[in-house]
């Protein structure tokens, strides 16, 4: 996955164009903290175009940085939301935004901050999206999920069984920063963990590790 120069638009879809092509990169990453606008702003939709003319994947990553987050008193507070709502944040303006109407190949995923937000966000926001006026409204988040568009990452969290559930097993992977994360974690412990979880099935872990992150990254 590439990483994109957002401070210039035209620079960024440039270098995207040009690690898919040149370099075979699947894709691209875009902060999900740190931007003067929110990614659904017509400002970015350049990227997401031409990631849809790519047939590519656009990652949108958690940060460590968060807005407000001087005012915790410890590191350990800031680290338990610095990767979600930043995601949340970036989900709900993107689905508001329309941003995904008109583009038919694109697949975005949320990474690195777990899937528990994922069901209690779309009840929220289609809930919300019901009083839009229906010629007004954006494609729902339901439907993105339906056409395989939208993904996101999962793991060791405990609420993972009632986001199988509630979502289906096709839009969840199991993501990793490596080789950053492999500096400080065993990565075979944890794929060995999540292996033998019970709470889940052998298709749904079969798809969370492997068939998913294939459709996500078109490998």
């Amino acid at each position: 996955m590439a990483l994109l120069p957002l401070q210039d638009i035209q620079s960024a879809v440039k270098e995207l164009r040009r690690a898919v092509k040149r370099y075979g990169m699947v894709g691209g990453i875009l902060p999900a903290e740190g931007l003067p606008l929110p990614l659904g702003h017509s400002q970015y939709r350049p990227i997401f175009e031409e990631a849809d003319r790519l047939g590519c994947a656009l990652s949108v990553h958690s940060c460590t940085s968060l807005r407000d987050n001087d005012r915790f008193l410890q590191p350990n507070e800031v680290a338990a939301l610095a990767h979600v709502i930043p995601q949340m944040r970036q989900f709900t303006n993107i689905m508001f935004s329309g941003l995904m109407d008109k583009l038919k190949r694109l697949r975005l995923g949320f990474l690195e901050a777990g899937c528990g937000w994922v069901p209690y966000m779309i009840s929220k926001i289609e809930e919300r999206l019901e009083r839009v006026p229906p010629k007004e409204r954006p494609v729902l988040p339901s439907d993105l999920l339906a056409r395989k568009r939208l993904f996101f990452q999962c793991g060791e969290e405990m609420t993972t069984r009632r986001d199988v559930e509630l979502l289906g097993d096709g839009c969840l992977l199991w993501a990793s920063d490596f080789p950053h994360e492999a500096t400080k974690t065993d990565l075979r412990k944890l794929v060995k963990e999540f292996c033998e979880r019970k709470d889940l099935a052998s298709v749904s872990k079969k798809k969370i590790l492997y068939d998913n992150p294939r459709k996500f990254y078109a490998l």
